[in-house]
């Protein structure tokens, strides 16, 4: 069952009480959406250090590792936005008020599904509900909004106000701190990372694959996982990729590699 409206219903059409619904609305988005960036983040950086211990790729050399995953993310946050898509990047709450027979209806409209979860209820306010069903194009949420929508589609407009994000998304050390991973996940998500890829090109005899053939290939692949042949593999591959997997620590990931080349400059002076 699709919902196709997330909102309010306010038993007036009060603009205080308008005012301190969105709030409500707004400081319980923030609050999520700070849990949700502390938890990308900390992916963005776990895989940028072990693609760096892996030689996978060269350290920055002029912008912290800090930095660096923090423009990585907030660029697929921005893209995700911009494209209104509904994966965890688009971080964008907005929403929109009606008026009608002297009440306030609240339309939200978040595609974040770890987001939207977080406003289930506000105070003061009624859930007004539209699903995409049968039984709910009878119901009187589906009736109303039908009304609504008719009234506002002649030149009227809702009042409108972009909630979240209102700037960047600060968060501190310590929240992201408690989303990594261990060494151990971290290390045996390398290998699986490893282990699909070998597989997917054996598949693909050792071709350029072309993309209407990734994803059959990539269900074969994961589906091979689970051979006690592969498994084997995967644990002695773990073994090796284990001790290159570095514990992640602040002074490393805000250190300025810059910094320590000024350093330098200023000493042969």
């Amino acid at each position: 069952m699709r919902l196709i409206i997330k909102g309010f219903k306010l038993p007036s059409t009060d603009l205080q009480a308008i005012e301190k619904a969105l709030s409500e609305i707004q400081n319980k988005a923030a609050m999520r959406s700070k849990k949700l960036y502390a938890e990308l983040l900390a992916a963005e950086l776990e895989n940028l250090i072990d693609d760096i211990s892996l030689n996978a790729i060269e350290r920055p050399k002029d912008i912290s590792l800090y930095e660096y995953a923090r423009k990585e993310l907030d660029t697929k946050i921005a893209w995700a936005s911009a494209n209104r898509t509904i994966t965890p990047y688009n971080f964008t709450v907005q929403a929109a008020v009606f008026s009608f027979k002297g009440e306030s209806y609240i339309k939200v409209d978040i595609k974040n599904e770890r987001l939207l979860k977080e406003i289930r209820h506000i105070s003061d306010a009624e859930d007004f509900n539209v699903e995409d069903s049968e039984y709910a194009v009878n119901s009187k949420e589906h009736q109303v909004w039908d009304e609504i929508q008719e009234i506002y589609s002649n030149g009227n407009h809702p009042l409108f106000k972009q909630l979240f994000p209102i700037g960047p998304i600060e968060v501190e050390w310590e929240r992201i701190v408690k989303c990594f991973s261990t060494r151990e996940e971290r290390a045996e998500r390398r290998v699986r990372y490893n282990l699909t890829n070998n597989i997917v090109n054996l598949i693909g005899m050792g071709q350029k694959i072309p993309n209407h053939k990734w994803l059959p290939y990539m269900d074969e692949a994961m589906l091979m996982l689970n051979n006690e042949t592969v498994k084997f593999e995967a644990n002695q591959l773990k073994i090796r990729v284990l001790p290159c997997i570095v514990n992640i620590t602040k002074e490393d990931v805000m250190r300025n590699p810059q910094d320590a080349v000024n350093k330098t400059l200023e000493s042969t002076e």
